[in-house]
Formats: structure tokens, sequence, C-alpha cells
């Protein structure tokens, strides 16, 4: 079935000539126009847009469509609902504790009398979650240890104890006091028994007359009582006493140790939720609530949504993945590394990846997410001038994945000179020496991503037979100039601080005779090639060679593609491999849109384009393996869907294998 296509009657990208502007028509209220879409689909949409409001669906046509009074549709009337007010504005909460808050969608215009519509709905998000939440209380399920649960028993029991004592001690005869040399017993008597006693010293005692409430008593016989005195020696109450005040003090010291391991226990357990929230609670990066079905789909809606969601730019701080990879079983858990699963061919076909990278921690590790699996290997080369926080970020990575080294030595990388080259020759020579027998090795820098997930990857892989993957071609009069003059680093006031400056000295042909090719600085180079390029004494000659030219790994690469006898061979009489035929790497040169590419939906930087969101579909149906540039400070949208494609993918794609 033939998809619909949704056309705009505003926007060049989904309906426009080949011409550079977009052309307007003015018709005044009550005027006939007609608009004609260039592109001849079976079903088109059509949709209205007024400055400063919400399209309009006009309606679909099978031919042209002829639009009848435009007033009837004024965007006036059907405003959008997105001024939002909350009230309060702000609330103060106590982890624990509840808040109300009351939000509510009006009109952009006040004095309209249309409503929103009621359909409407509003998510609450909490500021650092990943997914919206119905409700702003969710904590962490506490769970007692054992030892806590007896600490707490023992501290009742103690408590229970001490509180029976005291009442039991407060029930001694009031009257009774304690002399300096007798210790004084208090033992209340009846008249018949006072008799019966011949060493008892009596006390008239003088009751009052007014009437006293008895108490009932099973033993009491209605009569009047005096308390008497007995007056012994303390030696045969010393010893009760004794053993009453010892059992005390146990009891008083049972209860402070309980109280010291329970507030130890505590301290203890607030530490583990603090490293441990709640799945929803872990703060990765931010996630857009978008459709990305959607915006592969075309859906005009959508992706006029998420051009405008991107403009929300969130900061990413390096600090966050620092945080989070201190406890890395929660780190592995949150981003999923434990859940990989892996189909026999992917087993058998381990992949290396080089890294050389500067900034941006979290993209660095989105980048390995998306290409994660147990069986490949990273090596992460960050430039010496990197930030301390960039730094530790990688190091705790490497710390967390088994599968995830740092280089053994790194370079302060100078833009378009020798170190970028040796950056990859560091991890090459790391990644040789790993246990993991990988069968290619692929680089990659920190705004690259794949368009294919890694099962897809490998078995494209199989398919090269041991050759290898990357541009070579003739070089033209202007790249011829980056080798055949000698080049300088200098220091320089600007933002590289240092650069690679052209000289008027010639350079000396290549060693050994080399014909020289050109090429870009990706590669996906076997194993065997690599093993060759390490022990050959003409490689290092010309390694050495280009020392001092203008970005060798431009020319490097692609000239020993073309060797005679190395592994994978190109021949030299073979036609250039172009960008366009290498799927190593899409990139969208700024000279090129419109010709060669659709036009860019991010924005330039240095004649290269940033990707956007619009641009997924033709970044996922292109057949290259990975892309550059991506920058989350652009365009966040895209990053987040292809990363959902990829998953989606994945999955699909191990359910159908034996997958284990």
């Amino acid at each position: 079935m033939i998809r619909p296509l949704t056309a705009f009657i505003f926007l060049s990208t989904f309906c426009q000539s080949a011409e550079d502007r977009i052309p307007v028509t003015v018709v005044q209220l009550g005027d006939t126009v007609s608009f004609t879409c260039a592109f001849k689909y079976e079903q088109v949409y059509w949709y209205k847009q007024t400055p400063g409001h919400m399209m309009q669906f006009i309606g679909y046509v099978f031919d042209d469509l002829k639009v009848n009074d435009p007033s009837g549709t004024d965007g006036a009337d059907s405003q959008s609902c997105d001024h939002v007010t909350q009230s309060p504005s702000s609330a103060s909460v106590v982890p624990g504790r509840s808040v109300s808050l009351q939000c509510s969608l009006q009109p952009k215009n006040k004095k309209s009398q249309i409503q929103c519509p009621q359909e409407q709905q509003v998510h609450w998000f909490r500021a650092g979650s990943v997914e919206p939440h119905t409700g702003l209380n969710e904590l962490p399920e506490l769970q007692l240890l054992p030892v806590t649960v007896a600490l707490s028993v023992l501290l009742c029991v103690c408590v229970l104890v001490i509180i029976i004592l005291c009442v039991k001690r407060g029930r001694l005869c009031k009257y009774c006091r304690d002399s300096p040399d007798t210790v004084s017993s208090p033992h209340c008597e009846s008249s018949e028994n006072m008799d019966a006693r011949a060493d008892v010293n009596y006390t008239a005692l003088n009751f009052s007359s007014r009437k006293v409430k008895q108490r009932q008593s099973s033993n009491t016989r209605g009569e009047q009582e005096w308390c008497v005195l007995q007056c012994e020696s303390r030696a045969p109450l010393r010893e009760p006493i004794r053993v009453w005040r010892g059992a005390l003090s146990w009891l008083l010291a049972a209860l402070a140790l309980s109280l010291v391991l329970m507030v130890i226990l505590r301290n203890s357990n607030m530490d583990h939720f603090t490293t441990t929230p709640a799945p929803l609670d872990l703060q990765t990066f931010h996630r857009f609530n978008v459709d990305c079905s959607a915006i592969y789909d075309m859906d005009p809606m959508e992706v006029w949504r998420a051009l405008t969601l991107r403009k929300h730019i969130v900061e990413e701080s390096d600090d966050g993945l620092v945080n989070l990879t201190s406890n890395c079983n929660v780190f592995l858990k949150s981003r999923g590394y434990n859940d990989v699963c892996l189909s026999q061919e992917e087993k058998t076909f381990p992949l290396a990846y080089s890294l050389v990278v500067h900034k941006y921690a979290w993209m660095v590790e989105r980048l390995i997410k998306a290409l994660y699996s147990p069986n490949n290997i990273f090596c992460i080369h960050y430039d010496e001038k990197s930030s301390d926080k960039f730094r530790s970020a990688m190091e705790s990575l490497a710390r967390c994945l088994p599968n995830v080294m740092i280089a053994s030595k790194r370079e302060y990388v100078v833009y378009a000179s020798i170190t970028r080259l040796k950056a990859d020759l560091h991890c090459m020579s790391d990644l040789l020496k790993s246990e993991v027998k990988w069968k290619y090795i692929i680089n990659l820098c920190g705004q690259d991503f794949p368009l294919r997930p890694n099962t897809e990857l490998v078995n494209e892989l199989t398919k090269l037979k041991g050759a290898n993957m990357l541009e070579t071609c003739r070089p033209t009069p202007y790249k011829s100039e980056r080798y055949k003059y000698h080049h300088e680093i200098k220091d320089v006031n600007h933002e590289y601080k240092k650069m690679l400056i052209k000289t008027n000295r010639e350079k000396k042909s290549p060693p050994h005779g080399i014909e020289m090719f050109t090429g870009s600085a990706y590669f996906v180079l076997s194993r065997e090639f690599v093993e060759y390029m390490q022990s050959s004494d003409v490689v290092k000659d010309f390694l050495a060679w280009c020392e001092d030219t203008y970005s060798p790994d431009e020319h490097f690469w692609a000239t020993l593609a073309r060797l005679p006898g190395v592994p994978g061979e190109v021949p030299r009489s073979h036609p250039d491999v172009t960008a366009k035929m290498s799927k190593t790497r899409l990139v969208k040169w700024s000279y090129m849109e419109g010709h060669l590419y659709p036009r860019c939906t991010g924005v330039h930087i240095r004649g290269v384009c940033i990707y956007g969101v619009a641009e997924m579909r033709w970044l996922l149906d292109n057949g290259h393996w990975f892309a550059n540039k991506f920058d989350s400070k652009i365009d966040a949208v895209i990053i987040q869907c292809l990363e959902e494609n990829l998953q989606k993918r994945q999955k699909l794609l191990q359910s159908l294998a034996d997958c284990s």
C-alpha cells in the first residue's frame, strides 16, 4: 500500500519545486484559490497554518485541492490551547508528603469565547524524571533487615521492663523514709497481726474524721489499717536492692546499645536508598514526549511538534554520568546493559570500536549503548585537553563496563594534525592485545551515531568476507596540496588554541613509490589488515612521512587500502570508492545539499550539517551504517528517535533468531 503523504502548503520540505524560495499566493476573503502539490501520491492531506496558531486540517483529495472562502477556517476561531496556568505557581514539599497543584489550559486570546477542547490532557513531570507521573509522592519501598527488626524488638522489651520496674517502685509506702543508718521497708499490717509481734514499735496515727473512699479488694476487711514502719537492720534488704539496681543498669545499657545500632543501620540504609533510587527516578538525560514512529512516517503534526520541542535545550552535564556510574550495579541495570540478548551469529562475530572523543560524556555513553554487545570491545581515547569531569566520566564508564577500556597512550589532539590519526592507532594497538578476537574494527568520534543495530552490522560485515569498507579516491588538485607541502603546529588566537599551518616548503615524494589516494578519516578494517599494518615497515615509513601533512587521516587509510598485498586490497586500477559508495559514514556537506542530499533541517557548523529530527527517515533509509554529526544541544530529539528505532529493530531481529 502506498503511504498517504501529508503536504504542508507552507513548507517546501514536503511540497516544493526545485527553487530555493517558497512561492506565496495572496488572496482576499471570499476568493477562490488553488494549490497544487508537485508530488504525485494516491492521497494528499492539506493543512492551513495561521501565524501564531496551530495548524488546521483542511481536507484530503486525490487531485488538486480548491479551497473556497478561507475565512471559514480562520485561525482566530480555532486557537491553540497551549497557554497553561498552574495554581500555585510553585510549591515546596518534604519527601513523603503530598502537595496539590491545579493546572488549567486556556486560549492565548483571553477575549475569545472559544474554550479549550475537553479531550486535552495534562501530564505532570517531576524534574529530572524520565516518564510522566500521575502522583508525585512515589518513594522507594523500604526493606527492613532482620537485624533491624531484632533490635527494634529488643528496644521495645527494654522500655517495657523499665516501665514495669518504675511502676513497682512507685507503689512503696509514701510514709517510708530512709535514714542514714537504716533501710526502711514498708509493711502494712492489720490490728490482729500487731499483737503477735513483740519487737515492734507502735506509732499512733491521727486519721482525718472525713469519710475516706475505700478500695474494693478481696482481702479488705472493711476496718481501718495503719502502716507500721518495721525498722530492721538494712543487711537483709541490701541484696534485693542491689539486684534490682543491677538489672536496671543492664537494661539501660541494652537500651542505649539498641539506639546506637538503630541509628547506624538507619544511616547505612538511607545511603543505600540515596544510591539506589526507584527506576523512574534515575536521572540520566532528558527524554522528550514524542512519537518517533510518526516522525519516521513524516506525520506533519508530529514533525512540527518535534521541531518545536528541540528548541528547549536541556543541559546534560558530565556530572550526571559520573554520579550514576559511582554505583556500577545501578548504572548497568538502569541503562539496560544486563538485558542484552545475543544471536548465535553475534556470538561468533565480535566487533571492536575505537572512540576518539573529547566532550559530551552522555553522548559517548549513548553511542556505546546503541552498539553494545557483551562480545564487542570498545577503546576510548579521550583528548588530553578534555575537562576533568569528562575524563572522570570516561574512567568511570570503563570501570563499570568490563569490555570498555581507556587507551593506554593518549594525545593532545590538534585539529587536522597527525595527533588525530595517532589516537586511533593507540586504540588499535590496545585492541589487538585484548583477549577478544574481534573480526572488524570501526572508528568513531563523539558526534557519530549508528544507523544499524548490532545484529544488522554483523550481518553486513560477514558479507564483506575479509574486505575493508572505506572511501578511497584519486586526489583532486585541492587535496593534493595537503601532502605536497610541509605543515607545522603553531599557537593561534582561536578556539582550538593550536592549529596546523601550511608552509612554502615542499615535501619529498612518498616512500617506496607509494601512490597517493584520498578519502575520509572513517574506516571499517578487518583484523588481518590491522595486524599487517602493525608489522609492515612500509606502513611505518609511510606513517612517518605523513607526520607533517594536513589531515593525514584522510589520505593515510585511503592510500593503505590500495597497497599491493595488503589484506582486503583495493586494486589501484579499481574505480574510486566514493563517500556515497562507502557505508562507513553519512556526512551531509552544505555544498552538496539540494543536489546530492536534501537540505539540512538542523544547522551547519564548518560546512557540515548537524542533523535535525526531520531527517530521520532520510538517515535510516539511505543505506549507511553510521552518520555524522549529531549534537544534543542542537537537536536531541533525532538522537532519541534513532535510539528507539535501533532498539525496536534489534529486538525484532533477535526474536527471529536463536537469542540467548
